[in-house]
């Protein structure tokens, strides 16, 4: 049953129109936002006052609903009123990650296997938590997952907030799913385990990158740095900086049993003092993380930029492929808006057909009416007493040509054979080589005279022979005397034959 949903689900997404979909970070300073235009990337941002968020928990409502009509109003500046599709990232205080192992269970039990596990190492009671996993390895004895908890409350008043800004949150997630899939799809360089350092208005974070999966991630707070204090002194922003790297790396080392190879910093414009800092410490390769892809895109929008691509990215279809802490009610809300578009689609595509037919039957009927009209007028023109008439004359005309017709064969039929008997003669002159030069015809039948010319004196005699040969010829006659040999040695002669009856 499950197999069959699955498949009626792919073949729904297949026919039906993907609406864009966007990134949008938000965070205790503020909210970066990312859209795909061409697949080049359009950026918009709003500063949150102080107080609004705590911590990644939002604190003042109001503040926040105007600083999404805000951002709503940079985006569609002539269309307050429409609805922005968008893959939120949420607060890094917000969010729990751990990654866990289970028994290769098989495909028909894994969601079961996963959500179980979900529920045993939650940070947080399961009815207050919202939970999301995806596969990190798989091998043939067990599965590799990363989980990720967040409130449960806490989405739900973030989504009502976003939802009358018109923002339709499509999934939910944190900055390392987003980060990971952002080095996964524009980092061309391969490299099997790196560190991802980043340093951000709202703390420390470190995610650990292999083979361009997320298999680590961990958040530390200014505020849990700086305690009381309004501000962090450098002398102890370098020592936290380089503890929380080393654990890291401890982790790294006992769980994969190797450091990552180089760590990518993101620092905001400080990469070279936190760069300094680290390599008076660690051996390994340090470099800014930056995207040569999007030279204008800034490190403040690259969360956002990996959220707007994860509808964009091709990896396989399946499930537990991307982490989604939205919960159940958003899950089945996409479904729902998914069957919805492909209804839409079909009752536009039925409608748009219909109306062709609908206007092709129009044509058809109006060229059928024309059509009976017109012959109908044809019929009434027609009366059986002009019909009678009509016939009579044609055939009184009939008879009269008939008679021509027969008047002109019997005058072909006593006519004297003129054209065939000269074309004979001139067929017989050319097969020959003789030109004629004046003929004299009394009757058809009675003795002809022909002056003509040859080019020798053998030409002369062989078509005297060849009209004494031929039977249509008779009484040919060549006398010597009329044979005159010209300058240019060809021959002028008299002639005289009859054609015979």
């Amino acid at each position: 049953m499950q197999n069959l949903i699955k498949k009626i689900l792919y073949l729904l997404e297949k026919l039906s129109s993907k609406p864009r979909i966007d990134g949008l970070e938000i965070h205790d300073a503020g909210l970066e936002y990312v859209f795909l235009e061409e697949q080049m990337p359009r950026t918009a941002a709003v500063r949150l006052p102080p107080g609004v968020f705590e911590n990644g928990k939002l604190k003042n409502h109001e503040q926040f609903s105007e600083a999404l009509d805000r951002l709503h109003a940079i985006i569609a500046p002539n269309d307050p009123g429409k609805t922005l599709r968008v893959t939120i990232v949420l607060p890094e205080g917000l969010v729990y990650t751990q990654s866990f192992e289970i028994p290769n269970v098989g495909e028909e039990k894994l969601e079961e296997a996963v959500t179980l596990n979900l529920q045993m190492i939650s940070p947080m009671p399961i009815e207050e938590a919202n939970m999301s996993a995806q596969v990190i390895e798989e091998t043939q004895d067990q599965y590799e997952l990363m989980g990720a908890f967040t409130n449960r409350t806490a989405i739900a008043e973030l989504k009502n907030l976003l939802v009358k800004a018109h923002f339709t949150p499509v999934a939910f997630e944190c900055s390392a799913f987003a980060l990971t899939r952002l080095v996964r799809r524009l980092v061309q360089r391969v490299v099997q385990s790196v560190l991802l350092l980043q340093i951000s208005s709202d703390g420390l974070s470190l995610y650990i990158i292999r083979n361009g999966t997320l298999h680590f991630s961990y958040f530390r707070s200014w505020q849990s740095i700086r305690g009381d204090s309004r501000s962090i002194p450098r002398e102890l922003f370098d020592t936290v900086v380089a503890q929380e790297v080393q654990k890291v790396l401890n982790f790294a080392v006992s769980k994969f049993g190797e450091a990552p190879a180089e760590l990518w910093l993101m620092a905001g414009g400080f990469e070279k003092e936190a760069g300094e800092v680290l390599k008076k410490t660690f051996p390994f390769k340090i470099f800014p993380f930056v995207l040569g892809s999007y030279p204008n895109i800034t490190q403040l929008f690259y969360a956002s930029l990996g959220a707007a691509f994860r509808n964009v990215e091709e990896e396989q279809k399946g499930r537990f492929t991307s982490i989604n802490l939205g919960g159940e009610d958003l899950s089945n809300a996409l479904k729902e808006e998914q069957i919805l578009n492909f209804v839409v689609l079909w009752r536009n595509i039925v409608v748009g057909v219909l109306g062709i037919v609908l206007v092709a039957f129009g044509f058809s009927a109006a060229f059928l009416v024309n059509q009976s009209k017109l012959l109908a007028r044809t019929a009434s023109s027609f009366t059986p007493g002009s019909a009678v008439g009509d016939y009579a004359t044609l055939t009184e005309r009939a008879n009269e040509f008939n008679k021509l017709v027969s008047a002109i064969e019997k005058v072909k039929g006593g006519a004297l054979p003129w054209q065939e008997l000269l074309s004979h003669l001139f067929s017989v002159m050319d097969e020959n080589r003789v030109t004629l030069r004046t003929i004299e015809v009394q009757a058809l039948y009675d003795p002809i005279r022909l002056l003509a010319n040859a080019p020798d004196y053998q030409t002369v005699t062989k078509f005297k022979n060849a009209l004494s040969s031929d039977a249509q010829f008779r009484n040919v006659d060549l006398p010597l005397t009329q044979i005159t040999i010209l300058e240019d040695n060809s021959v002028s002669f008299n002639i005289t034959f009859q054609f015979a009856q």
